[in-house]
């Protein structure tokens, strides 16, 4: 088997659009952190103040938060929360284990740390990339999407709790597409 300089450029495509995919989901995950505080009008100051956590205490914080005070998303969060760890797995594999492979030939392995003693090896192809990059898609704006139906439904079930403890001057209300969500409409 030959060195293939074509496929490394599509590696390295694949490769880098499976990366932003992630971060814009990573971003997304954060924006719902942020509306998990007592007084959501700040959120964009707590937005700030996890921006830098790493992933899997940002899921734990949308997780508790999800738990305590708005159990009637926690299935479907847990479908999410599923979708999102194993993608962040196969990150892992993708940006961290990719070393040792110089993607020239297909499929190229990889090599990361399961524990102290032992390693896990991946093997992926260009295929499976792409078809990793389309499942984050479908996590940020799918049928449940992060940042799509699931992020309405968070933002307004937030916002709703939010309201229940203020008094009237201290209420918001959150628009989409100009329609209230809000149990709140501003009376």
């Amino acid at each position: 088997m030959t060195n293939d300089p074509k496929k490394r450029e599509k590696f390295l495509r694949e490769i880098g659009l499976f990366s932003l995919s992630f971060s814009k989901l990573e971003d997304g995950i954060s924006e719902l952190v942020a509306f998990s505080i007592e007084d959501v009008r700040y959120w964009e100051v707590r937005y700030e103040e996890v921006y830098g956590f790493n992933l899997s205490v940002k899921l734990d914080l949308i997780e508790k938060f999800i738990k305590a005070e708005l159990p009637e998303l926690y299935k479907q969060w847990q479908l999410i929360n599923i979708e999102i760890k194993n993608l962040n797995y196969q990150r892992r594999h993708l940006i961290h284990g990719t070393g040792n492979s110089y993607l020239f030939r297909e499929p190229i392995l990889t090599l990361i740390k399961k524990n102290k003693k032992e390693f896990d090896q991946g093997s992926y192809s260009i295929i499976e990339i792409r078809a990793l990059t389309n499942r984050i898609g479908h996590v940020c704006t799918g049928e449940n999407g992060i940042q799509g139906v699931f992020h309405t439904k968070y933002k307004t079930a937030a916002i709703n709790w939010h309201n229940s403890r203020k008094e009237p001057h201290q209420r918001i209300l959150y628009k989409v597409n100009n329609t209230i969500q809000t149990d709140w409409k501003g009376e």
